[in-house]
């Protein structure tokens, strides 16, 4: 492991060594062993240690679907949209710096587009459900939103569940540009914080940020799917 570790696009923290380290040696032995013995026959045996990493898929597999069955007990009994909102490349190092404040504001705009377009749309208070990824499929920094949208809600009129068009959910390109208008507005916002880590290239210039804004009408930015 530690002579791949600088040939990582970009190298690797300590933290991420020692997370991939972990799950190189899971249930190999280099982490110890664990003994179990039958209470009839009094057979010893000795298992292989885990890592407990959140990270590794042989660890988090169980708790994986336990966790996946109690979600679904809270999703409504409706078809579901598979929506992933994401940022443009010159965004992406804002989260590596400020990454509490940025997944956050992720959350934020993505919830207040969907909130927008649900009631003007459907005229309804609708659910969704979101999960945050830090990487993309080829291990490499996209921070991104995954996020279920339950199509249809209660009306806003009468209160009662309202079933919205079970196939389609709403324009992908209106929907990237609304988002992305948000996005960029809370951005700003974060301006006037000096807290905030601003990386070369983005820092706000007079109220407006070094985003070009047709990165956000491309439908690789936002995606939707119906499940």
């Amino acid at each position: 492991m530690r002579e791949w570790r600088d040939l990582w696009p970009g190298g690797l923290s300590d933290e991420e060594y020692s997370t991939l380290n972990y799950i190189a040696h899971c249930r190999h032995g280099e982490l110890g062993f664990n003994a179990a013995k039958c209470d009839q026959c009094h057979n010893l045996e000795w298992y292989p240690s885990s890592c407990g990493n959140r990270h590794c898929p042989n660890c988090l597999g169980p708790r994986q679907a336990q966790w996946s069955e109690k979600v679904c007990e809270r999703l409504p009994d409706c078809p579901h949209f598979h929506t992933v909102f994401t940022v443009p490349d010159q965004a992406r190092s804002f989260f590596a710096l400020n990454y509490e404040t940025a997944v956050n504001l992720l959350f934020a705009a993505a919830t207040d587009t969907l909130k927008q377009f649900q009631a003007n749309n459907w005229g309804v208070e609708g659910g969704f459900f979101g999960v945050y990824h830090s990487w993309g499929s080829r291990m490499n920094r996209h921070p991104h939103l995954h996020m279920l949208v339950s199509s249809g809600g209660r009306d806003i009129k009468t209160t009662e569940w309202k079933q919205a068009r079970p196939t389609y959910l709403f324009p992908v390109k209106a929907l990237s540009r609304v988002y992305g208008a948000i996005f960029i507005r809370k951005l700003e916002e974060l301006d006037a914080e000096a807290a905030m880590e601003w990386p070369d290239g983005l820092r706000c210039q007079r109220g407006r940020l070094k985003v070009r804004k047709e990165n956000w009408t491309s439908r690789k930015y936002l995606i939707a799917n119906v499940l």
